[in-house]
């Protein structure tokens, strides 16, 4: 029972929970900054997903509603998914070399301000859109 417990390092559980932990006076802001950055990456890097097949479908026909992808199409949607595979590679070199920070400021910074610029210069370039996820992101 407990000798095993004690010589697999494993002590005696906290008082407290982790999300109390997590959300006690010293920890509270960091842990909300924390949350707040980490979903407003995760729902941009979905938008962006969705909106990469809803570019293709944009000059597609419908059969009952639903996109008539070609081959072409479907090849051209996965060649811009595995473009992330270069970008995951280096960010696994630079969290290695850098450290977690320093690649994230990195990121953001070389990443997220020409996005910014990019989707507001691109805002109206899509006006005769038949799609309502394209007409969403306006």
């Amino acid at each position: 029972g407990g000798d095993a417990e004690e010589s697999r390092g494993v002590k005696d559980a906290p008082s407290e929970s982790v999300i109390s932990q997590l959300l006690a006076p010293g920890m509270r802001r960091t842990t909300l900054l924390l949350f707040a950055i980490f979903f407003g990456v995760a729902f941009t890097y979905y938008g962006l997903v969705l909106l990469t097949t809803a570019i293709h479908a944009e000059d597609t026909e419908c059969v009952g509603g639903v996109p008539d992808f070609s081959t072409a199409d479907y090849v051209a949607v996965f060649v811009d998914t595995m473009a992330e595979l270069p970008g995951l590679m280096i960010a696994a070199v630079l969290v290695e070399r850098i450290g977690r920070i320093d690649t994230l400021r990195w990121s953001m910074l070389t990443v997220g301000r020409p996005a910014i610029r990019w989707s507001t210069l691109t805002v109206g370039a899509h006006r005769s859109s038949r799609d309502p996820m394209v007409d969403a992101y306006r």
